[in-house]
């Protein structure tokens, strides 16, 4: 998976040439063999390109060599994701396998390609699913194309755990009458009316679910993720009263998950995250439509020319970064010079002026959102709304 922080350790590397690999990668079945192949020829390209920028054929392989060990590992591929990205420069590696379809591509400059998986990390852009039945209680951490078990958490195992600790806890303190006959296993004797049963019936579910409450409170005081709570109506209701977490949804999905797979339950569960995930981004971009609508492209405090915005990024000037998610632009920035010279086709020494302007903006504390094109002006790749 890929965190902030990973984040911040591509924004920290200053080696160069910085060479990325992004591939969609195929999970299961023979097809996976695919993998290592695709892997290659991108590695190959790499090489490439390296030789075209002036490394000699071994220091080229060098900075392959980490990433071209691994994938020859025999099962490696085995574990791959949706997509998977691979970052090297000398003596920098790193490797990750995301959730979400990536680009098939090979590139090399002065800095790695990282905002493909910024829409990964942009609002958290995951929550937390938390299903509970009689059964059991599942805990699933899940985001737009994912969905994984969160284990390890000492959850009751179901309400028949609490029913078994009812049927056998001593009575030793009962009056005569209360107590287990030498005949019955030692435990709580069974309620003789049909009043008598059914409360206890009530106090265990009720205890169950206090039981899982507690261990999830503990699990997420400190972790600010929306949670979402799919349980049938009668569960739902107890267990929202029991569930002291402020990250918790007003609303859940009222359905019995037991009878749905993770997938479908995530399904589900992602209108109602969605709107969270979308309130910083939609606030920063009509934010920018009210200004650019007022001032223009000669106003202040807005810009979709890439010289500006990268000079404004290298000062901490971008409040919020616009990318469109389908465009690269190609050329050089020289920061001494505050000067840009864009192409339309990568040239040898040419970086995607997108990811600069994203690191600087980034590396500044700014908002980068990688969105549609439709998003912003026509024709643009990029725009940005300026905090002065």
């Amino acid at each position: 998976m890929f965190r902030k922080d990973d984040l911040s350790v591509l924004l920290a590397n200053t080696a160069k040439p910085a060479v990325t690999i992004l591939m969609p990668g195929i999970r299961a079945g023979q097809e996976t063999q695919q993998n290592p192949i695709r892997f290659d020829n991108l590695a190959q390209e790499a090489h490439a390109r390296l030789i075209e920028m002036g490394l000699r054929p071994d220091d080229a392989e060098a900075i392959l060599k980490p990433a071209r060990e691994l994938g020859e590992q025999a099962d490696f591929w085995n574990h791959a994701d949706h997509g998977m990205a691979f970052f090297m420069a000398p003596g920098f590696f790193r490797w990750f396998a995301v959730p979400t379809q990536l680009p098939e591509e090979a590139r090399v400059g002065n800095l790695f390609h990282f905002t493909p998986l910024l829409p990964l990390l942009n609002h958290d852009g995951r929550y937390v699913l938390i299903t509970a039945s009689a059964a059991q209680i599942g805990v699933f951490d899940a985001g737009r194309h994912w969905i994984r078990e969160r284990t390890g958490l000492d959850l009751p195992q179901g309400v028949e755990e609490i029913n078994r600790e009812s049927d056998f806890q001593p009575q030793y303190h009962s009056a005569p009458q209360a107590r287990p006959r030498s005949n019955r296993p030692s435990g709580m004797p069974a309620r003789q009316g049909t009043n008598d049963a059914e409360e206890q019936r009530h106090a265990n579910n009720i205890e169950y679910l206090r039981r899982a409450a507690a261990v999830l409170e503990k699990e997420f005081s400190g972790e600010p993720v929306p949670i979402v709570l799919a349980a049938q109506p009668n569960i739902q209701g107890h267990f929202r009263n029991l569930l002291g977490l402020k990250q918790l949804l007003s609303e859940g999905l009222t359905l019995n998950p037991d009878a749905m797979s993770p997938e479908e339950l995530n399904v589900k569960a992602l209108p109602l995250v969605e709107p969270i995930w979308r309130a910083d981004e939609e606030r920063a971009r009509e934010k920018f439509a009210t200004i650019y609508g007022e001032e223009g492209e000669g106003g202040t405090k807005v810009t979709t020319k890439p010289e500006e915005i990268i000079r404004a990024a290298q000062y901490g000037q971008v409040e919020c970064l616009f990318l469109a998610n389908d465009r690269s632009l190609w050329g050089r920035y020289d920061p001494a010079t505050e000067k840009l010279v864009a192409h339309g086709r990568q040239g040898v020494e040419d970086d995607d002026l997108a990811d600069l302007a994203a690191a600087q903006t980034l590396l500044h504390a700014g908002q980068v959102e990688v969105t549609d094109k439709d998003h912003l002006p026509a024709g643009q790749v990029m725009a940005a709304l300026l905090r002065y």
